[in-house]
């Protein structure tokens, strides 16, 4: 939905029609996330995650065209008040991340993975160009210069 919006706000001639079929079936998608929240009691806590997020920026390129329903109407006011309060501390998660949250049914995201990343001891060989010698190239180490032959 978010992709439809944006490219007609930039001005690209695209159809909406699966981003308006959709439209429905997300907001009350949100309509019960805010139920769950409500009857766990947990109101006051911040329930604002990336997929909420996205979800109220791609709904609101389509306010004009297709209002909020009056059964969603609650949950996008408590969720935008959400975002108003809690948007600063929204963590930074990759989109598989996000999505392995939501599809498992759980409210918060997963740990991020450490910087080092999973490829931290990949290494890869190439010759310089000048064929001098090998250069060792780590990731997020940087490139290793070949040694100079001593001068004889």
């Amino acid at each position: 939905m978010t992709g439809f919006g944006r490219l007609r706000h930039l001005g690209v001639d695209i159809a909406v029609d699966p981003a308006l079929r959709a439209l429905a079936r997300l907001d009350a998608w949100l309509a019960e996330r805010h139920q769950r929240i409500i009857e766990a009691r947990t109101c006051r806590e911040n329930h604002l995650d990336p997929m909420v997020a996205l979800y109220l920026y791609g709904r609101s390129f389509f306010l004009k065209g297709q209002p909020i329903a009056a059964t969603a109407r609650a949950a996008v006011d408590y969720f935008l008040d959400q975002a108003r309060q809690y948007w600063r501390k929204l963590p930074a998660a990759s989109p598989k991340d996000t999505w392995r949250s939501v599809s498992n049914g759980s409210a918060t995201l997963p740990p991020r993975r450490p910087s080092s990343g999973r490829f931290a001891d990949v290494r890869c060989r190439t010759r310089s160009s000048a064929g001098s010698g090998a250069r060792e190239n780590r990731a997020g180490g940087g490139t290793r210069r070949p040694s100079r032959p001593s001068p004889s």
